[in-house]
């Protein structure tokens, strides 16, 4: 659109005849409707995004609520997740002393090799005894 006013600055305000004044007023409007009409499909398209798209935005009400929901729901499992290791703790530390009181009752594979020992030793000596007998 031009910058200049319908009367010019160095005249007296509406000095110019009507005719000259509605053939600016006339090329003026033809400059805006132009503009208009490449503005109008654009308002449309963001007409239409905006449309879409609001419904399913949250408020700003909504996304506090989530917010203290999700700081509520992370103290809980923080909570949960304490008491769960402090029982796997114990439970650790039972099984622990059990493990210790049964492996107390199992003889030691030193001991185990002392007792085969001792048995291929008889084993070697009946069959001398036997030789000697026959």
């Amino acid at each position: 659109m031009t910058e200049s006013s319908v009367a010019p600055a160095g005249r007296r305000p509406y000095d110019l005849p009507v005719e000259d004044r509605v053939s600016q007023l006339e090329s003026d409007m033809q400059e805006v409707k132009s503009v208009l009409s490449r503005l109008e499909p654009m308002i449309v398209r963001i007409d239409a995004t905006l449309t879409a798209t609001l419904p399913n935005l949250a408020t700003k009400a909504e996304v506090a609520n989530l917010r203290s929901d999700m700081t509520r729901e992370i103290s809980g499992l923080r909570t949960e997740i304490g008491s769960l290791r402090t029982d796997t703790g114990k439970e650790i530390a039972a099984l622990r002393t059990e493990m210790i009181a049964r492996f107390a009752d199992v003889p030691t594979k030193t001991y185990l090799w002392g007792i085969l020992g001792v048995l291929i030793t008889a084993y070697g000596s009946g069959l001398a005894a036997l030789a000697i007998l026959k």
